[in-house]
C-alpha cells in the first residue's frame, strides 16, 4: 500500500463510530480493573500487556493494512503465551491442579485482549480495525492472525455495547459513578 493509496482509502478524521468507541475507551481506563472482567490480576499485571496495549495504540500511525494486522496478531500472540505461561506458573506454585487454573483458553483470552485495548485507547479504532478487514486478502486473514483479528474484533463489539450487566464484581454504584 503506498502513501496515496493510505490517503485515499482511510479516513482523514475519526468516524462517528471512531469517536464513540473514545469515548467508551477513555471512561472505562480511568477505573475498569482486571477483576470486572474475570481477568487474574497475575495475568493482567505483565509487561507484556502493557507492550500489547502499546502495540494496539499504534494501530492508526501504521499505512498498510497488512502492517495493522501484523500488529494485532503480535499484541493477541503476546498476550495470550505470556498469559498461558503464567497460569501454568502459578499452577506450578500452588503445587496442584486447581479448577480455576485448569487451563488457559479462548474464554480466557478474550476478557484479556478486551483489558488491553481498554488500556490502549486506541485512536481512530474502529477505522483501522474496516481498513484492515476490507484491504486485507481472505487468505491473508485465515490462520493466526485472522484469528487475532476476529477476537479484537469481538472487542470492538463489546466496547460498542458494553453495560454494567456483563461486567463482573461490580460494587453498588460502581457503574453509574464512573460512567454516568
Amino acid at each position: 500500500f503506498s502513501q496515496l493509496a493510505y490517503r485515499g482509502l482511510f479516513p482523514s478524521e475519526a468516524t462517528a463510530a471512531d469517536r464513540a468507541l473514545e469515548r467508551t475507551t477513555q471512561r472505562l481506563a480511568r477505573w475498569l480493573q482486571p477483576r470486572h472482567l474475570d481477568v487474574a490480576t497475575f495475568v493482567a499485571e505483565t509487561p507484556q500487556v502493557a507492550v500489547a496495549s502499546s502495540l494496539i495504540q499504534s494501530l492508526e500511525t501504521q499505512k498498510s493494512p497488512r502492517d495493522m494486522l501484523q500488529t494485532i496478531s503480535r499484541a493477541w500472540s503476546m498476550v495470550t503465551e505470556t498469559a498461558c505461561f503464567r497460569v501454568q506458573r502459578q499452577r506450578d506454585v500452588m503445587g496442584s491442579a486447581s479448577s480455576a487454573l485448569d487451563a488457559y483458553g479462548a474464554d480466557d483470552a478474550v476478557p484479556l485482549i478486551l483489558f488491553v485495548v481498554v488500556r490502549a485507547q486506541p485512536a481512530r479504532f474502529a477505522s483501522c480495525l474496516a481498513y484492515v478487514e476490507r484491504f486485507t486478502p481472505k487468505d491473508v486473514m485465515k490462520g493466526a492472525s485472522g484469528y487475532g483479528f476476529t477476537n479484537i474484533e469481538g472487542a470492538k463489539v463489546f466496547l460498542e455495547n458494553v453495560r454494567p450487566e456483563v461486567l463482573c464484581n461490580l460494587e453498588e454504584g460502581e457503574w453509574e459513578r464512573n460512567m454516568g
